[in-house]
Order: C-alpha cells, then structure tokens, then sequence
C-alpha cells in the first residue's frame, strides 16, 4: 500500500494552518514543499496502514462510515482509490469529503489517493459495513509487505 496526500496552500493560507489539517488524519513516512510563485504543494507519502490511524478513528467517531465508504468506492479504480478531504473542516478536526477537487471546499481540498493491490480490503478496513452505525465486522489492517 502507498498513500499519497496532497494539497495545494493559496497565498491568502498559512502553510502552518495547512499542515496542521494535514496532521489531523495523517502520519506522513515522507513530506515536500515545493513553492511556486504564488503557491506552495505540500506532498505526503504513507507507507503502512497506521499512517491512516487517525483517520480511520475520526471516521468512527464522527460515525460516518457509510459515507466515508460511499465516497472511497466511488473514487475506486483498478489498483487505486482517490477522494478528496475538506481543507478547512479538516484544520478543525473532522473528516469531510468533497465530490471533487475544487469547487466545495472553497480554498480547494487535500488530495488523497491510495495505490493498493487490494481495494476492497482497504475500503473493507478503513470503512467497514455498518448497521445501524456500527462496524459489522473490523477487517484487520491491510498491511503491505
């Protein structure tokens, strides 16, 4: 498994307020900034599943699973999931997702895109199935190599 995070900072953010957003949900192996003229791009490498322990508590403490599991298999392909995370929610502390890149988190969102071998362990680990808002059943981790 390999995450990728990544999130652009507008001239009008600090980059201490972005990366604050960032450590909210995740435990980076690997982190860049790159800087532009106007904007800087904050990237973010993950190498094992407990680089995504924040995020996978947030999601069932803020009981949005179902949601979280909507939007991850809709951002599912071949080998890779993508989904986008609200920049300014997530600098507040909770999770929520976007339909897109740009247009509904005003100062754009935090780009996530996993690459695993096995996209409905991952989605099964990180979002189970619920009833009623509980977990049926918590798939262990899908821990790569």
């Amino acid at each position: 498994m390999r995450v990728e995070v990544e999130v652009e900072v507008k001239p009008t953010e600090g980059t201490n307020k972005v990366m604050r957003a960032l450590n909210n949900f995740f435990n980076f192996d690997e982190l860049t900034t790159e800087r532009f003229s106007q904007i800087t791009i904050i990237k973010g490498i993950i190498h094992r599943s407990n680089g995504l322990i924040k995020l996978y508590n947030a999601l069932r403490k803020q009981l949005i699973l179902d949601s979280a599991r909507y939007y991850l298999k809709r951002g599912a392909s071949t080998n890779m999931i993508t989904f986008y995370l609200n920049k300014q929610a997530a600098y507040m502390g909770f999770v929520s997702f976007c339909s897109i890149e740009y247009g509904e988190s005003p100062l754009g969102s935090i780009k996530v895109t996993v690459y695993t071998n096995n996209i409905k362990e991952f989605i099964d680990w990180l979002t189970p199935k619920t009833i009623k808002g509980k977990p049926v059943f918590e798939a262990p981790p899908p821990d790569d190599p």
